[in-house]
């Protein structure tokens, strides 16, 4: 698990990022190929899998240890209630009455990561877009050189 931690954390900051953990996912082919529903279950997890313990929107290694174990166990319990395809159960939530100050950061928290979450949708997709135009661009100097290896003949 470290091994696959470390080669997601791009900036090697000892953390995964949002925009890093939606990467990993579209490159393990982890989602579901809708970036939307995969930007949202990601979202749902950091957020209500008391994953991010610190709160900073990152995952240390410990932290997304926790991501990936809260993901396997409802994976694993949405395997033994059905064999349909569907979206892992949410966390179930404690509920009680929250002051304005704890709601408030709340919804804060909620805001930065639907934040976070676009950010990482974007940046994958200019990923996706990056890993198009180089393959364009390798293809075509391959053929270029196809055309410079064949022998010239004058007439």
């Amino acid at each position: 698990m470290l091994n696959v931690f470390l080669e997601y954390d791009s900036d090697t900051s000892g953390t995964v990022d949002p925009v890093e953990l939606l990467c990993m996912m579209d490159s393990l082919k982890l989602g579901t190929g809708d970036y939307d529903k995969d930007t949202e279950f990601m979202e749902t997890w950091l957020t209500e899998s008391n994953a991010d313990v610190n709160g900073d929107g990152k995952l240390n290694f410990e932290e997304f240890k926790t991501f990936c174990n809260a993901a396997n166990a409802a994976k694993r319990a949405q395997n033994k209630k059905n064999s349909k395809k569907v979206a892992p159960e949410k966390p179930k939530k404690t509920k009680r009455k929250l002051s304005k100050e704890e709601q408030f950061k709340a919804d804060k928290k909620a805001r930065q990561a639907k934040e976070r979450a676009a950010l990482a949708k974007r940046r994958a997709q200019e990923n996706r877009e990056a890993k198009a135009r180089l393959a364009a661009v390798k293809k075509k100097k391959s053929k270029t050189r196809m055309v410079r290896q064949l022998p010239y003949r004058p007439k």
